[in-house]
């Protein structure tokens, strides 16, 4: 890949990383007013703050996704198989081996080649992407037919709740996000976020006037 191409997918990675971080540092502010302890705020205003905090949660977790698909796009560890060499072929390469060679080569520049970097991971996201699915299930093996979404607030609040019937649910003091019993660390997430934008901008550093790394 010319290094111009290659510099597009990393301004892109860049983009997404700020977004992301635009998305946090809305969460830490409208977090930071529903936990404010002399709030004077009644049912609705409380409501409406909750659902920011998600909403911004769900923002944050879609530029994380979309800078995974950039670095571990599905096709690499998909069994799709590479379609270049069929009759209907244009003699272009076919997505499988583009998606394929962008990633290894996004890897490369970055120092992830073969690295378990957390960004990869896009379970969170899939959960709330994915919400109808969630609720299907829920509605099929739910044993009490409890249902509770985006609280904010630590672990425990609702006594006598199953996890499951939990969906969404938000502690801002510890960073941690809890879906159905499983538990996410957005803190390691931006951790996360933070090394590949470092990554990223190194990498553009590099990127001479004449085009080249």
């Amino acid at each position: 890949m010319e290094a111009h191409f290659l510099m597009v997918y990393l301004r892109e990675v860049e983009s997404q990383s700020l977004m992301a971080m635009n998305a946090i540092t809305n969460l830490d502010h409208v977090a930071a007013a529903v936990m404010k302890k002399d709030n004077d705020i009644d049912f609705e205003q409380r409501n409406t703050l909750n659902k920011e905090c998600f909403r911004s949660v769900h923002s944050f977790l879609t530029h994380l996704s979309n800078i995974s698909r950039l670095l571990w796009p599905p096709a690499i560890t998909s069994n799709k198989k590479c379609s270049c060499g069929k009759p209907s072929s244009n003699g272009m390469m076919c997505s499988v081996c583009v998606t394929r060679n962008r990633s290894s080569q996004l890897l490369n520049v970055l120092g992830l080649q073969g690295a378990e970097h957390i960004i990869k991971n896009r379970t969170l996201r899939d959960h709330l992407e994915h919400f109808d699915e969630r609720i299907d299930d829920w509605m099929q093996t739910s044993k009490n037919q409890n249902f509770v979404q985006d609280i904010v607030g630590p672990k425990g609040g609702i006594m006598g709740l199953e996890e499951s019937d939990m969906m969404r649910q938000y502690d801002p003091m510890t960073g941690t996000f809890r879906f159905r019993g499983e538990t996410f660390s957005l803190i390691e997430l931006f951790k996360g976020l933070n090394d590949v934008l470092a990554r990223t901008r190194q990498a553009l550093g590099k990127y001479d006037v004449f085009g080249h790394f």
